[in-house]
């Protein structure tokens, strides 16, 4: 017999520095669009995913009244998982340049706020869900992004069991009448 393999594995990442500086580099060019496009000095800017997690930070240096909302797609990892990565700070910082940063559960928006409270000097505060770094507060949310469940024709029908206990009311004063 063969042993199977597990359906999960896991293993550790590579971190390579040339990756980080192209990474870094691309950001910084997102960066230059956005203050090419900008047509005042405080622009509403979306940022999108794991891609540019530099990007909040160098908009709010060069467009300090920007809005920056970022969206993190996905998940966030525990702060132990998080911290093997060489560029933790630089990363969190990026992020903590946004206005609003938005994940798609509670579970991780904790993740991140933990994550952020270990390894940052910052004002972390769980009741307003701020950080706070160097005088910029960072609202961090949750946005679930998906189809309403169930849609509102649905949501307003009856349940199966209703509609049977309907259909049976409904029977028994046919037969006695």
């Amino acid at each position: 017999p063969t042993a199977s393999r597990s359906a999960c594995s896991t293993a550790r990442p590579t971190f390579r520095s040339s990756d980080f500086a192209r990474y870094r580099e691309v950001n910084a060019k997102f960066a230059d669009a956005v203050v090419d496009e900008a047509r005042t000095d405080a622009p509403i800017v979306l940022v999108q995913d794991y891609h540019f997690a530099l990007l909040p930070r160098m908009i709010r240096e060069r467009l300090p009244n920007a809005t920056v909302v970022a969206f993190w797609h996905i998940p966030w990892p525990n702060p132990e998982a998080f911290s093997i990565c060489p560029w933790r700070a630089e990363l969190l910082d990026g992020l903590l340049g946004s206005s609003i940063l938005g994940f798609h559960t509670q579970f991780h928006c904790n993740n991140f706020m933990d994550t952020v409270d270990r390894l940052l000097e910052a004002r972390v505060d769980r009741e307003t869900f701020e950080v706070n770094v160097a005088g910029h507060a960072t609202a961090v949310r949750r946005y679930p992004i998906s189809i309403a469940w169930p849609p509102e024709p649905l949501a307003k029908q009856h349940s199966v069991g209703e509609a049977r206990a309907q259909v049976d009311v409904d029977t028994a004063a046919f037969a006695a009448g």
